[in-house]
């Protein structure tokens, strides 16, 4: 079985923090809409992957690509004649659902009509270079087998989850962990009481922060009586002795550690389900995108708090800090919860493995069956197009008669 992965951003990658951080964000299903619909053509029309999809000789047994709010990607199933399955990096997103309720939902008219001429556009010339009948957008929207959440049911708000959405987080993370740079371990092993990991992933650098902010939180946190590991790409002349600032920190074997009390974080899905995977609560500062919902999700279940981006950034870490330590509530829920999401038959790495071997075996697919979902904001905005366009016409009749009248 030949592997080739297809990464959903291109080398040459596009302005994903502009683009999520607009004041349209990603709620808007219009303006979404077209980032994903334009996304899909630049990676499908790359040079390399286009090199690819046009090689006649080229076969795959399965495809997995990640869901990223269109279901375009599906005509890659048509295209090799070979099942699919979805992988979505975080929890059930409402308008995912429609990929397994197709037959129970209302059409988006905002969504499909960018989507639509989008998939034609790249499909159609491909399909017919393989002498293959055009196979519509409307025919593979719901063509997927399985869908990998990278998420558990103990992580997520949603009650219910559809009987082919696998839960697969904590796939990435090794059964037998790296063992801690002898320096650091002996920074960990010397807290006496507890070190606070602090990193704001890859996407937030040392360089967004502003001077004045950054020597509000060196102040902060050099107040504490807990050791700081924080994961920055900056470097300083002299700083409080309990605060220790590393380039590339190995995150997993941190917060593996006995003595990590708590992981100041951005919300990231692989930083979330980590810290749930070691038992470690954490303060939730959201960037963009989905970090947001899952920062959310995360205070519902008790295991953090949030703080919100703003000018007052180190005092309201401060007042998070003081209470996740004052109060055992969150170190109880992150047991629980950590213990649920270990409470499988089933490794998730064993677990995905056994769903691709299957799915493959299976062949293509039968549609997705329905799950049960609230498709309440789908059929809103499809009402409200319907709406719209009905008010247009009717508004226009009425404004014909009334001159009409006034001549006569």
């Amino acid at each position: 079985m030949r592997l080739k992965k297809c990464s959903i951003i291109p080398a040459n990658r596009v302005n994903l923090k502009s683009a999520i951080n607009s004041p349209n964000g990603i709620e808007n299903d219009r303006h979404f809409t077209q980032f994903a619909t334009k996304m899909f053509t630049k990676v499908l029309q790359h040079s390399d992957t286009y090199k690819m999809l046009t090689d006649t000789t080229q076969r795959f047994d399965l495809i997995i690509s990640e869901w990223l709010f269109n279901d375009m990607y599906t005509g890659l199933a048509a295209l090799y004649d070979c099942p699919l399955i979805w992988f979505f990096t975080t929890e059930p997103h409402w308008m995912l659902l429609r990929t397994i309720n197709k037959d129970t939902t209302t059409p988006n008219l905002v969504k499909d009509i960018y989507e639509r001429g989008a998939y034609k556009k790249v499909f159609s010339p491909l399909m017919a270079l393989r002498g293959k009948s055009f196979r519509t957008y409307e025919d593979m929207m719901s063509i997927a087998s399985l869908v990998f959440m990278n998420s558990h049911q103990g992580l997520s708000k949603a009650d219910f989850w559809p009987e082919k959405f696998i839960p697969v987080a904590g796939y990435h993370i090794d059964e037998d962990i790296k063992p801690l740079p002898n320096d650091l371990k002996i920074i960990m092993d010397n807290a006496k009481f507890g070190v606070i990991y602090f990193s704001l992933g890859s996407y937030l650098d040392g360089h967004d922060i502003s001077e004045e902010q950054m020597d509000d939180l060196i102040d902060m946190f050099g107040e504490l009586k807990q050791t700081v590991i924080w994961n920055l790409d900056l470097t300083f002349v002299r700083l409080p002795s309990n605060i220790h600032v590393i380039n590339w920190a190995p995150q997993q074997s941190i917060l593996a550690h006995p003595n990590c009390i708590l992981f100041i974080t951005h919300g990231g899905v692989i930083s979330k389900i980590e810290a749930v995977h070691f038992g470690v609560p954490t303060i939730g500062i959201p960037v963009y995108g989905d970090q947001f919902a899952n920062v959310d999700s995360s205070v519902m279940k008790g295991i953090s708090i949030k703080v919100n981006v703003s000018g007052f950034l180190a005092r309201d870490i401060k007042n998070a800090i003081v209470e996740m330590l004052s109060n055992p509530s969150y170190r109880q829920n992150i047991r629980k919860v950590s213990s649920s999401f270990h409470n499988r038959t089933i490794s998730p790495k064993e677990g995905l493995l056994h769903w691709v071997n299957q799915t493959i075996r299976s062949g293509v697919p039968e549609v997705l069956k329905p799950g049960r979902a609230a498709i309440f904001k789908e059929i809103f905005v499809s009402i409200l197009v319907i709406l719209l366009i009905l008010s247009t016409i009717f508004g226009k009749q009425i404004l014909e008669g009334s001159q009409k009248y006034k001549i006569l």
